[in-house]
């Protein structure tokens, strides 16, 4: 089951349901610019079925910071639970909460959690992004991920072909 978890300026709760606000972000170019997202058609039956079929021992989390309580993105740790490690990706989808730390501050908590024994109880959460993604690769820095790796050239971004970079840390 998937926790609440909560730090200094934010509450992660549990996504249970797909909302008009999360279509406009996944729609909104500017905000799925560096994610292979921004190749999909969005419904809100196709987050519905996002949600509803995500594999054996993953979580979603709806990032509010505690001061408005508004629904500002998500963050998904999405499990490969033979090999007890998870995927961790995070989206925040309002553009003014941009540049604030929230995405640092989450992944952080989800990554503590995803970790912890008596949480998540994964060994290894991976992560990856677009190296043109700075401030994906920041977020990256400042949770405490080590560099594992690039696949040169994978994706293409605005027409140029850039590198796909891999993180990970470990319990």
């Amino acid at each position: 089951m998937t926790p609440t978890l909560s730090t200094e300026r934010l509450a992660l709760r549990p996504l249970v349901k797909s909302t008009q606000r999360q279509l406009g972000w996944l729609r909104d170019p500017k905000v799925v610019e560096f994610s292979e997202q921004r190749h999909r058609e969005h419904t809100y039956n196709s987050q519905l079925n996002f949600i509803s079929t995500l594999p054996y021992r993953s979580h979603i989390w709806a990032i509010c910071p505690i001061a408005t309580d508004e629904h500002i993105g998500n963050i998904c740790a999405v499990a490969d639970a033979p090999n007890n490690i998870c995927d961790l990706g995070v989206l925040i989808g309002e553009r003014g909460c941009w540049g604030k730390g929230f995405a640092t501050e989450a992944f952080k908590a989800a990554t503590g959690w995803l970790l912890d024994p008596d949480g998540g109880d994964f060994r290894k959460v991976e992560a990856g992004c677009m190296a043109a993604n700075h401030a994906m690769r920041r977020v990256l820095f400042h949770a405490g991920f080590t560099a594992e790796g690039e696949r040169r050239n994978h994706f293409l971004h605005q027409g140029q072909p850039v590198g796909c970079l891999y993180y990970g840390k470990f319990r």
